[in-house]
């Protein structure tokens, strides 16, 4: 019991590797060597941490666990000698901040990196949890892992963006393991066949969302419904600004609603399309909005209006085509039908205002490119016209004075053929 409590002791209180020592990597010393010959479990120990971020730096086997690696023997692992072992898994987060909290020894890796990693880790659900003795959540090696870290913009490592989902999957999947906890264990299947998911699993996007996006990386917390709209509009800051000048936003604290997440949902965020806008089939608005209320009046009036902006807009692409085909400058008419886009991408975004008066206000600015794109296009293919018309014209003209002129020709040679009168 004395012994356990002294490599605890000696575990929190370790001085952190001395800043002189962080560019050596050739004083591995007796640790891999014993531990090299051991059976696989220690030899994969050995061989992940020649590639750890740590062993990179110049850190070695004794910078975390103590000892002495000079010494060719186990007595190499004397706690005498400052040994401390493997961390108890409750004081992990605390073996690590030991050099990850040190302002003045981090910098010399990253003078921008965070070092409060712990302080946040404390106040999240896993830390508060693993303050009340459950061993079960995550700490700094579940995520990270061990004797085989590597920096979080290699592709391999647990905590690459594009990993990171499968990897809180892999505790908040399983529902025998997340069964203590009485929360749900589909949120990767959701969020995999969401926007977001397809975005950055699929597509690769590296701006997409991934679960530390939302619910924080040291400092994970859920989400709770006030909370909601803070985490969309990091990304979503117009949309959250319109919804809070809304008449939404005061209707759905009141009814205790969502926010965003009412009609977005939160895991399994579909790309949104017009189709939830309005009072047809599928539409979000119907589900409280009832016939004859201004609410649904309004959905109804917007969606008309989108449909009407998105008419224009395909109609005057379609002119302009037109004229295109006919070999006709109309420059002047892509950027309108660019500006048209723009215009539909504005108001589609207004529709979170929910009112009809300021989407049709936002996008009078597309109605207005769509008239002048409409006059552009058709006064091409009216002058189009018009040169074919003149060139018929004058095609006809040239034609008949040709043939005049040959008439009048064949005439005066018939004149020189005829033999004098005497």
């Amino acid at each position: 019991m004395k012994t356990t409590l002294l490599i605890l002791s000696l575990a929190l209180t370790a001085t952190v590797p001395a800043t002189g020592q962080v560019a050596r990597k050739s004083d591995s010393g007796s640790c891999a060597a014993c531990h090299a010959g051991l059976d696989a479990k220690n030899r994969a120990i050995v061989r992940g941490y020649e590639k750890d971020v740590h062993f990179e730096r110049g850190l070695l086997c004794s910078d975390c666990h103590g000892g002495d690696p000079a010494v060719k023997d186990e007595d190499a692992m004397d706690p005498a000698k400052g040994f401390v072992g493997t961390p108890e898994w409750s004081k992990i987060p605390e073996f690590c901040a030991r050099c990850h909290s040190n302002p003045a020894y981090m910098r010399h890796f990253n003078p921008l990196g965070n070092v409060d990693q712990l302080e946040k880790y404390r106040t999240s659900r896993h830390g508060i949890l693993l303050a009340k003795g459950d061993k079960k959540v995550a700490v700094c090696t579940s995520c990270h892992g061990v004797h085989g870290t590597l920096a979080v913009d290699n592709p391999n490592s647990p905590v690459y963006r594009q990993n990171i989902p499968q990897t809180c999957n892999r505790c908040h999947g399983d529902a025998a393991y997340m069964a203590p906890y009485r929360i749900p264990t589909d949120q990767y299947g959701k969020y995999a066949r969401s926007v977001h998911g397809v975005a950055l699993l699929e597509k690769h996007t590296k701006g997409a969302p991934a679960c530390n996006d939302c619910h924080g990386n040291h400092g994970a917390v859920p989400p709770g419904v006030n909370d909601i709209e803070a985490v969309c509009v990091i990304c979503h800051s117009i949309n959250g600004e319109l919804y809070d000048q809304s008449p939404h936003r005061d209707a759905f604290k009141a009814a205790g609603f969502k926010q965003c997440a009412q009609c977005h949902d939160h895991h399994l965020v579909f790309h949104p399309t017009d189709a939830m806008l309005g009072v047809g089939e599928g539409a979000t608005c119907v589900e409280c909005h009832s016939p004859g209320e201004a609410g649904y009046v309004a959905a109804a009036r917007m969606r008309q209006f989108l449909d009407s902006l998105e008419i224009r807009q395909t109609q005057a692409k379609s002119l302009l085509d037109s004229a295109r085909v006919l070999d006709m400058d109309v420059a002047d008419g892509e950027a309108l039908v660019e500006a048209i886009r723009q215009n539909l991408i504005e108001a589609r975004t207004a529709t979170h205002a929910f009112s009809d008066k300021h989407l049709a206000e936002v996008g009078s600015k597309g109605l207005v490119a769509a008239q002048k794109a409409d006059s552009l296009a058709r006064a091409a293919i009216f002058e189009h016209k018009f040169r074919r018309l003149g060139f018929g014209v004058a095609t006809l003209i040239i034609t008949g004075t040709a043939l005049l002129l040959f008439l009048k020709i064949r005439q005066i040679e018939r004149r020189k053929r005829k033999p004098p009168a005497r």
